[in-house]
């Protein structure tokens, strides 16, 4: 006999395939999917704020706020010329600062590690090229490059080393000059006339005898302060230069002949010279 009575289904077997059940684990799979992407969005962000922070340095060349070790910089003559500088910040309290002055045969690029090297000693530095180096510019805007330099244009590179070491002397700070090659004879009449030169310090690198009739023993002799010079002893004109400031200085000085034929600021090339430099610049407190 047939039976009569309804089948009845499992309510724990029809549970998981109810359509709200369904409707649950899509939803749940949607915010899992969306939670990963925040996270993802999260880490993103905080990557880019590490290495690309918002305040992005701006205005022309390098500056404090890129993190760089210099800023550029012009200084301004009294005749009117404009001159482009590197300056390269350090101790604000420091008593003694640091100009490097190249002729027109250098380049501010030529300054840059030593530069740093000053720098990390605590010494402010500025680093200055001189009219006709072809970055200098004249009151009506040319920027001429010189070849070698006439006694006119030697004493033009003195103003320009005026203006520099105002820029650079502060609140009765002392100023060494590192005058490379030919800028060397403007160092050297500036500071054996033009401002007070006790207790100042100029260091030569691949000092002429001469330029423009300007008579490298002659200024070497009228300086009251410390003169330092380096050379290449394979150049026969520096051993001779070298030679001639040591029999005619009358003060504390120091001459030094390096190995190679390297010149001006090819002598400074993989810091050679760093600590004889630091040795002679001014102490710093």
């Amino acid at each position: 006999m047939a039976d009569d009575t309804p089948s009845v289904r499992s309510s724990t077997a029809l549970q998981g395939s109810s359509p709200r059940g369904g409707r649950w684990r899509k939803y749940r799979r949607g915010f899992e999917i969306l939670g990963a992407t925040i996270t993802i969005f999260v880490v993103l962000a905080v990557v880019l704020a590490v290495y690309y922070p918002s305040s992005r340095p701006t205005g022309e060349g390098p500056g404090p706020t890129t993190h760089l070790p210099y800023a550029a910089q012009r200084v301004q003559t009294a005749d009117g010329w404009t001159l482009m500088a590197r300056s390269y910040p350090s101790d604000p309290h420091a008593s003694a600062a640091v100009v490097l002055v190249h002729d027109g045969s250098g380049t501010l690029e030529g300054w840059h590690r030593t530069a740093v090297r000053l720098q990390q000693a605590g010494y402010p530095t500025l680093a200055v090229g001189v009219r006709g180096d072809g970055l200098a510019t004249a009151p009506d805007g040319s920027a001429p490059s010189w070849g070698a330099p006439t006694l006119q244009q030697v004493e033009q590179w003195e103003q320009d080393l005026v203006a520099a070491i105002a820029l650079s002397s502060g609140t009765n700070r002392t100023v060494a000059i590192v005058a490379s090659a030919d800028a060397g004879i403007a160092a050297l009449a500036v500071t054996g006339s033009s401002r007070p030169s006790e207790g100042s310090v100029v260091i030569l690198l691949s000092p002429p005898e001469s330029v423009g009739g300007r008579s490298l023993p002659a200024l070497v002799e009228g300086n009251n302060g410390t003169i330092v010079a380096f050379g290449a002893n394979g150049s026969p004109e520096q051993v001779q230069a070298l030679s001639r400031i040591d029999r005619a200085a009358v003060n504390p000085h120091h001459v030094e002949l390096v190995d190679g034929d390297s010149q001006g600021q090819g002598l400074l090339a993989e810091g050679a010279l760093d600590e004889a430099l630091l040795q002679w610049l001014p102490p710093l407190r």
